[in-house]
């Protein structure tokens, strides 16, 4: 199964398409290749919008993960999908996720004061780092229709927005991770309670506006 970009003209060639395919692992030298931007044209072509936007989202779903770039399938275009839950933290309710494709995202930080985030990642299986990120950012896109979109964000929703677009410059959140900030799953979970208090994580918020 591949999903590979032509090294002659960036077209996209679907080899084999299922509902998943594997998410590229770190050490491959794929994961590290810059996307390229999108046109719209590419955008409402039928193998992006419905071929490789439903394997994205699936593969997400199987991987039960927060987000996934393009790149992390072996795609190199600047292609992100976000499924990132919008929660109480007081009763583990969900709700209101923010569910979108960013295309050709941009991104401007509106507060660089640091928010720290303990990240993982579906390229990186079974390791967890504190990363430090900007609280609140804005993000200009262009949506599954070609039409441009700004999203603003701010702590927990900003974090993952951020980890998911650096993919697209070939960066891994443990280029981040600090000596002695990264665990492996077990020993994360096992000192989770001396690391961080689930209670004190600001969630913050996000919203679309003007463009």
């Amino acid at each position: 199964v591949k999903l590979l970009q032509d090294s002659h003209d960036n077209s996209i060639m679907l080899l084999k398409l299922r509902k998943a395919v594997p998410v590229l692992q770190l050490g491959n030298p794929n994961l590290r290749k810059k996307s390229i931007e999108i046109s719209k044209d590419e955008i409402l072509s039928s193998e992006i919008n419905k071929k490789l936007l439903q394997t994205m989202k699936n593969t997400c779903k199987v991987e039960d993960g927060t987000g996934l770039s393009a790149i992390q399938i072996g795609v190199a275009k600047k292609i992100v999908w976000v499924n990132i839950p919008r929660f109480d933290l007081a009763d583990g309710t969900v709700n209101s996720p923010l569910q979108q494709f960013l295309f050709n995202p941009k991104l401007k930080v509106v507060d660089s004061s640091p928010f720290f985030m303990w990240e993982g990642c579906l390229s990186v299986p079974n390791l967890y780092g504190k990363v430090k990120r900007n609280r609140k950012i804005q993000i200009d896109f262009l949506d599954s229709e070609a039409k441009p979109k700004r999203i603003e964000a701010s702590d927990y929703f900003s974090a993952i927005l951020q980890h998911e677009m650096e993919h697209l410059e070939g960066i891994v959140f443990t280029d981040h991770v600090k000596p002695g900030d990264l665990y492996v799953f077990d020993e994360f979970m096992k000192r989770k309670n001396e690391l961080y208090n689930p209670k004190e994580i600001e969630i913050g918020d996000w919203k679309f506006v003007d463009v």
